[in-house]
């Protein structure tokens, strides 16, 4: 479920491109922007989706393209403040770390709290708002590993959200 006022909009990003893009590789990313919603919703959110998103800009800026970066920016920022959301959630590090530091180095403060997924979903758990059920234990030893996306760890100092989900998740 999706709505046209809530205060939070989920920022999609590149997912939906993952399918035409990678396609051969099996890439699920309407799948994976799907999940995120429904995420949202069991935590009560019914977010705000832009039809008219556009990418956010980051593999622009990185690759020195500093004027498409802006021209993104810039057209994001304005349809994000025309949805009236203060605050954005994504599920992408690199659209989380361009949000939060590049748009407003660039284009200037857009006033908008900007996280991370886990972010959202480690703020839930301490407050008690969310209860994950372990995952059913695989056979042999239970030991998941988790790579910090640079974008999210070394970025934005991210590290502990991530790891109290999968915690939650008898991880």
């Amino acid at each position: 479920r999706t709505s046209d006022d809530s205060d939070t909009v989920y920022f999609v990003g590149c997912l939906p491109y993952y399918d035409v893009t990678f396609k051969k590789l099996g890439a699920e990313g309407v799948e994976i922007a799907q999940a995120v919603v429904r995420i949202l919703n069991r935590l009560g959110i019914e977010p705000q989706v832009m039809a008219d998103e556009r990418c956010c800009g980051h593999d622009q800026l990185w690759e020195g393209e500093v004027e498409t970066f802006r021209a993104l920016a810039e057209l994001n920022l304005e349809r994000l403040r025309a949805t009236g959301a203060t605050r954005v959630v994504t599920a992408c590090p690199e659209c989380a770390r361009t949000l939060k530091l590049d748009y407003p180095r660039f284009v200037g403060d857009h006033g908008l709290e900007v996280l991370h997924l886990s972010q959202l979903l480690e703020a839930e758990l301490a407050a008690g708002r969310l209860e994950l059920a372990p995952l059913p234990s695989p056979p042999g030893d239970p030991t998941a590993t988790y790579q910090d996306p640079c974008r999210l760890g070394r970025h934005l100092g991210v590290y502990d959200p991530p790891r109290q989900v999968l915690a939650a998740l008898g991880l």
